[in-house]
């Protein structure tokens, strides 16, 4: 009889655990579902976003165009790089040793020598880690140039969500041997492989940093969104403020040596009479300004010119 109590309650105890082990498999299989199902969709919208802005881009997209939509741009035709201030931005904000890794967002347009640009939209999120999409369907193509089957990027956007955020870091390998600058992301584990984005050239021509007054009819100052919720914005300057600016710029010694900020605002020159895109960009710190010229380097503006350029600025923006 007493036997028979002791497996009585050896049996009720096993049955109990039984019931305690089976709600925790279902309630934490629940969780686990859970959080794989929301990691699914967020890729899913993700993925969409990305191909969202890409699919907002003109198809009859210039070099100039793209430079003043604040793009990193490699334009082969004329060899001439744009913001690249932008790349260096990213790179700081998202590489594998950044002080501070942060999510940031950057297109990337590299035009071929025939003048046909192939368009990246490279993110980085905290959360996920790199994201690329690439759209080479405004590249030109012949069956005789390609062997085979056409490769998926040249007829609908390609999109990698598998760049995880522990495993990768971004890098920029300037080979002066080939005077080739080289964009990739690069695998810090063997599980994982390097991928290459694009190349552009380390042989730039520089760009004359003075204006002529006279070649320029008028100048729009662009406003980036720096920061989620920002709208863009572009205006155009009147007469005076346009003197105003042309004197400034005219006034500065550009140097190499960048401090490596966030251009917040771009000058684009417009006329009638010949293309004058030279790429200014304006560094807000205080106050007080830098103005970058791609491959000319970085000025630094005078007191009395910041509080200038504050004018005009705060009267738009």
């Amino acid at each position: 009889m007493k036997n028979k109590k002791v497996i009585m309650f050896i049996m009720v105890i096993v049955l109990i655990l039984l019931i305690l082990y089976i709600c925790y498999i279902t309630k934490n299989g629940s969780i686990l579902c859970t959080n794989q199902d929301d990691k699914v969709k967020k890729l899913a919208d993700v993925e969409e976003n990305y191909k969202m802005v890409l699919n907002s881009i003109a198809r009859e997209l210039t070099q100039v165009e793209a430079a003043e939509k604040g793009y990193f741009v490699y334009d082969a035709v004329e060899n001439k790089v744009y913001n690249k201030d932008v790349l260096d931005r990213f790179v700081k904000n998202t590489q594998m040793n950044a002080t501070n890794r942060i999510s940031d967002e950057i297109i990337i347009v590299i035009y071929n020598i025939e003048g046909d640009p192939t368009i990246y939209n490279l993110g980085y999120i905290e959360s996920i880690g790199y994201i690329l999409a690439e759209d080479a369907t405004r590249v030109h193509i012949s069956k005789t140039e390609l062997k085979g089957e056409i490769p998926k990027q040249f007829y609908e956007i390609v999109i990698n969500t598998n760049i995880p955020s522990e495993h990768y870091g971004i890098a920029i390998e300037e080979n002066f041997g080939f005077s080739t600058g080289i964009i990739s992301l690069i695998s810090y584990s063997e599980d994982y492989k390097d991928i290459e984005i694009a190349r552009y050239s380390l042989k730039i021509d520089m760009v004359d940093t003075k204006i002529n007054p006279n070649e320029v009819t008028t100048i729009d100052i662009y406003k980036t969104s720096m920061l989620k919720g920002e709208e863009e914005k572009t205006i155009t300057l009147n007469q005076e403020e346009t003197r105003e600016i042309i004197e400034i710029i005219n006034s500065l010694d550009f140097k190499e040596e960048t401090c490596d900020g966030i251009c917040k605002y771009y000058i684009n020159l417009n006329s009638d009479e010949k293309e004058l895109y030279k790429n200014y960009g304006i560094e807000v710190y205080s106050n007080r300004h830098h103005i970058t010229l791609t491959a000319n380097g970085e000025a630094i503006v005078t007191k009395e010119q910041s509080q200038k350029l504050n004018k005009i600025l705060e009267k738009y923006f």
